[in-house]
């Protein structure tokens, strides 16, 4: 995508490479036209990863037909612990939860289902960064920080890909059934961790 763009904004080739002309707002807002969600950072601190992602304002809501699509893929996803707006479950919390929100979820049930049970707990969290620009943390927990990083970046596009898969307008939100991708995504995970 950002390759396409890159070229049709006056790319050139220097060494083999690709080199990018376009400034990074124009490649964001191109990247916008396709996806709902856009990692603008990601950091490995001490104990956990943090994702900062950009949604797309057309979409910054779960929609109840993804919250459902989600559920079906991951039944565990409304058992998990969750304490945005006070102690509970995910379950109480999902109906209108931010899409970033979705995404700590689905990277933590990605990671359980990596992991033995009793290797290893996580946790994250997500919170606002910058509401002007519809910017959010999510932080999550990590064993093996690579296989973490992965994870978000695994849930993060198995999001967009749900919600814009065969949708050439790219009307939000539009969900298709990506239960492939997940045991892709799973394998992907669990050989980084044996790596």
């Amino acid at each position: 995508m950002i390759g396409e763009f890159a070229l049709s904004a006056g790319a050139s080739l220097v060494d083999g490479s690709t080199e990018i002309q376009a400034s990074l707002p124009e490649v964001r807002q191109a990247y916008y036209k396709d996806k709902p969600l856009l990692i603008s950072s990601m950091s490995i601190g001490i104990k956990s990863v943090q994702c900062d992602i950009r949604v797309n304002p057309e979409c910054l809501r779960a929609s109840d037909e993804l919250l459902d699509l989600l559920i079906e893929l991951m039944p565990s996803l409304p058992d998990h612990a969750c304490a945005s707006g006070g102690i509970g479950v995910f379950a109480d919390k999902m109906k209108g939860t931010s899409l970033p929100h979705l995404v700590e979820h689905v990277a933590i049930d990605l990671l359980v289902r990596t992991y033995q049970p009793e290797e290893i707990g996580f946790a994250g969290n997500t919170v606002w960064l910058d509401r002007s620009v519809n910017l959010m943390s999510v932080r999550v927990s990590y064993q093996d920080s690579w296989v973490t990083e992965a994870a978000l970046y695994a849930a993060t596009e198995l999001i967009n890909q749900i919600m814009t898969e065969d949708n050439p307008d790219h009307d939000f939100p539009v969900c298709h059934h990506p239960s492939p991708c997940i045991m892709a995504i799973l394998q992907d995970l669990q050989a980084r961790r044996k790596n």
